[in-house]
């Protein structure tokens, strides 16, 4: 089985497409789209974002990014796994963080600034009729 950039540059090549096209079509980088096709994820500066870059570079050479992304789970960078087993706990999770309400403090800090401004617009007003 050939490996993941293996698959998208033969697409890429069969479709007669040079990677400087492939990179305006995509908005990824040259480094970027030939390290993906040297199958050297770990040495992308960001590889939390591999994933993300097959599927553009997938759809730009029409494979389908799922089947692709399924198929070859093992070659990906051990930060997406984590974090796509991260998601999909969190997702299928009932129990969720509850975030603190804030609307009484956000209603007190206005209520204070309100009353700083009216203090100063009165304020004001004496100084002008006394001046």
């Amino acid at each position: 089985m050939k490996l993941i950039g293996e698959v998208l540059q033969s697409k890429r090549e069969r479709l007669g497409m040079t990677l400087s096209e492939l990179e305006t079509r995509t908005h990824i980088q040259r480094e970027t789209l030939i390290a993906i096709e040297k199958n050297q994820f770990d040495a992308l500066q960001q590889p939390a974002y591999v994933a993300g870059f097959i599927r553009k570079y997938a759809q730009a050479v029409n494979i389908d990014s799922v089947q692709l992304l399924e198929r070859h789970q093992d070659e990906l960078p051990e930060t997406n796994r984590f974090a796509t087993k991260a998601l999909r706990q969190l997702s299928t999770s009932t129990h969720l963080g509850t975030v603190p309400n804030r609307d009484r403090e956000t209603k007190q800090v206005a209520m204070i600034i309100a009353s700083f401004m009216a203090v100063s617009a009165v304020f004001w007003a004496v100084l002008a009729l006394v001046l």
